[in-house]
């Protein structure tokens, strides 16, 4: 007997994935303590260079500011806010209605989420040189 897949899996979206994982960072962040995952180096590119990625402080900064604590997460990861922002903004989209124009919302969002990535990228590498003080 071959069980058959929910019809629901078969329509899920790359924006439907996005917006899954937007979800589980947020709730993570409010269940996981403000300083992140106990000291758990979770950076593969961090561990075997000892240097920071783009990304090294995300988690601990979305910790941070689940909790409240804005000035740490920004210590940590200075788009971490811009992130969850973006973030909580994938969650609302759906929820508007239509007259407000959902497809340019979500161009918007797209546009958003391309740029902040660029932007982190270029971040990145500056801090990877140096040019940024990692906690």
């Amino acid at each position: 007997m071959v069980e058959e897949t929910p019809s629901w899996l078969h329509r899920l979206t790359p924006l439907g994935l996005l917006r899954m994982a937007a979800g589980l960072a947020l709730v993570l962040s409010l269940l996981l303590p403000p300083r992140g995952l106990y000291g758990v180096d979770i950076c593969l590119f961090h561990h075997l260079t000892g240097r920071p990625c783009p990304g090294c402080g995300m988690t601990r900064a979305f910790c941070a500011i689940g909790h409240g604590h804005f000035s740490q997460a920004w210590a940590l990861h200075p788009f971490a806010i811009l992130f969850y922002g973006i973030a909580l903004l994938l969650l609302i989209e759906p929820l508007l209605p239509r007259a407000l124009g959902q497809p340019r919302a979500q161009r918007i969002l797209a546009s958003l989420g391309t740029g902040a990535l660029l932007a982190m990228a270029g971040f990145g590498l500056w801090r990877m040189a140096g040019g940024y003080p990692w906690p």
